[in-house]
């Protein structure tokens, strides 16, 4: 009977320390659960975040280029509405507003918009590049915006310098067209001269860079936008 007794006690002890080791083994089998699924979540909120990061990416080009496509598009589009040719003038004047960014802290997309409203005022597509770089350097000197001034070359290109007698009092001293013109050329000439040396400042170099990767996503955004048109 002892005998007997005994093995029960260590029946009982040997159950009660399976069972312990059981429900550890259980407890950690939850925990190793519960730890995969957190892993998976961690996984599957880190691929989504990366496809809105590409897709926000892809956006961003896209958007790029539709702004560029839409200068040219109001440039080609002020061209016909003149009279004049674009197929002899887009390419020439997109290569001006191309050349007008490498050498100034303007975009050329933000340069065909101010030629499509040049055109709009009167401007002859082979005046245009003069015209362009004569309203930027008339801009930085008087430090008014871009729309101001290119109307107000426009004006002056046309022997109205009221507006500009405001802002250079030289103009004041003649009554002369053709002396009043020298001297608002001199003026914007300067002008001119400081946006290009407005390159050199840091402020310009970040803009530059910036006016660079958005070409960078122009071209990108050329090649995903038809994609997505036919979609729409």
């Amino acid at each position: 009977m002892a005998t007997i007794a005994s093995l029960n006690v260590i029946l009982r002890a040997k159950t009660a320390a399976f069972d312990r080791q059981l429900k550890k083994s259980s407890a950690q089998i939850k925990a190793f659960q519960r730890n995969v699924g957190m892993a998976a979540q961690k996984a599957s909120r880190f691929a989504r975040n990366l496809l809105l990061v590409g897709v926000g990416a892809a956006a961003a080009t896209v958007k790029a280029y539709a702004e560029q496509e839409t200068g040219i598009i109001a440039m080609e589009s002020a061209l016909r509405s003149t009279a004049q040719s674009v197929e002899d003038w887009s390419a020439k004047l997109q290569a001006v507003a191309a050349d007008i960014q490498r050498n100034t802290v303007y975009g050329d997309e933000f340069i065909l918009g101010l030629m499509a409203q040049a055109t709009n005022l009167g401007t002859t597509a082979r005046e245009m590049e003069k015209t362009t770089k004569f309203a930027i350097g008339l801009a930085t000197a008087l430090k008014m915006d871009l729309a101001t001034s290119l109307r107000y070359t426009a004006l002056a290109t046309q022997g109205e310098f009221t507006m500009l007698r405001r802002y250079i009092p030289e103009l004041r001293s003649t009554i002369d067209v053709v002396k009043q013109l020298a001297i608002v050329q001199r003026v914007a000439a300067s002008g001119f001269a400081q946006a290009r040396a407005e390159t050199k400042t840091l402020r310009g170099q970040v803009l530059q860079l910036k006016n660079q990767f958005g070409d960078l996503a122009e071209h990108v955004g050329s090649v995903i936008a038809p994609s997505l048109r036919g979609l729409m």
